[in-house]
């Protein structure tokens, strides 16, 4: 160990690798080397090597076309949907939710420029009638139990993860990293983060409620997302824009779709479609074109691959104790890239 804290300071190297060959003879052979391959960490072993470390890999989302399409929300209409939102709350509730006073035009402009980006003109609309939906340590969680934030915190949120840019987690957890389309397809960004997508609402556990300002060519501007810590495979859709947003909780009230749970209402979503993007364990005969990862594991006989061409869109194949019977380049194509 003291050998090798010298060779660091000697030579400015990160951490530092010492192979020893030692002979019958008493002769010996001792090598010092940077660490620049290394084993890949997980069950599939194997040797990486990294000759620029600080090189990060682009994310493929920021090559995909931009959305023209108009923004979806409605200023006007939000605010109507707001207000009646906070009065059903209230009937139910027997109570009006304290709410923190109004941002000025002049805090959300100067908002907005810290930001580098301008919020939709539904959410905008919001903030002038409360500053987020914190009064002190309470929160009353009005987007479907995520805590508004107030622009404060909103461009706190912004500095405090790097401006939207994606996540880095090293070259031993990024070199088989693999981003998702979301659904509906095309329309979001396939990143792991970007600075177009402003964080407005968080549940307190690393994830948030973003809008995106910056859709791929199917999105609308101020559409909204959900990202964050377990959104590591791409973010994933949730409506059209904020005004949208609240109709479906109004909608969601209106079915008695909720649980009052002391002074908070939870509502309940109804059960999803099963996700088609992935199918862990056999191939089916009939593959759905939505598919983009599939893992197999411990197959006892051999795996016929031709059913996944049926899939464009497949970004990962993992095959784990099990042997198949088609060349991989008739599944990606060519010139597809599996990333």
């Amino acid at each position: 160990m003291a050998l090798a804290e010298t060779l660091r300071e000697d030579r400015g190297w990160e951490s530092v690798s010492l192979e020893i060959q030692c002979r019958p003879s008493g002769e010996y052979r001792l090598v010092a080397f940077h660490d620049a391959v290394t084993r890949v960490t997980g069950t599939g072993g194997g040797f990486q090597v990294v000759l620029d470390p600080d090189y990060q890999l682009p994310q493929p989302g920021l090559h995909q076309e931009p959305g023209t399409a108009a923004p979806a929300g409605d200023s006007e209409l939000a605010v109507t949907r707001f207000r009646a939102y906070l009065e059903r709350r209230a009937t139910i509730l027997g109570q009006l939710d304290e709410l923190p006073p109004p941002a000025t035009a002049a805090a959300i402009d100067e908002a907005e420029r810290r930001l580098g980006r301008r919020l939709p003109a539904d959410l905008r609309a919001l903030y002038l009638i409360a500053d987020g939906d914190g009064v002190g340590y309470e929160t009353r969680g009005l987007f479907r139990g995520n805590t508004w934030l107030s622009l404060e915190s909103l461009v706190a949120e912004r500095t405090e993860w790097g401006a939207g840019e994606p996540p880095w987690f090293g070259w031993d957890l990024e070199w088989d990293a693999v981003v998702f389309d979301t659904t509906p397809a095309k329309t979001v960004r396939r990143c792991g983060g970007h600075p177009g997508w402003v964080r407005f609402g968080t549940s307190e556990d690393g994830n948030f409620l973003a809008v995106d300002t910056d859709p791929a060519q199917d999105g609308r501007p101020g559409q909204i997302i959900r990202t964050g810590r377990d959104y590591h495979d791409g973010p994933h859709y949730v409506a059209e824009s904020v005004t949208s947003l609240l109709g479906h909780y109004l909608e969601l009230l209106d079915q008695g779709a909720y649980e009052i749970r002391g002074e908070y209402i939870s509502l309940l979503e109804p059960a999803r479609a099963p996700d088609l993007r992935q199918i862990i364990g056999d191939i089916p005969d009939e593959v759905p074109s939505t598919v983009q990862a599939i893992h197999i594991n411990d197959a006892t006989a051999l795996v016929d691959l031709a059913p996944l061409t049926a899939a464009p869109n497949l970004r990962r194949l993992r095959r784990n104790k099990c042997s198949s019977r088609m060349k991989l380049n008739a599944v990606f194509g060519r010139s597809r890239s599996s990333r």
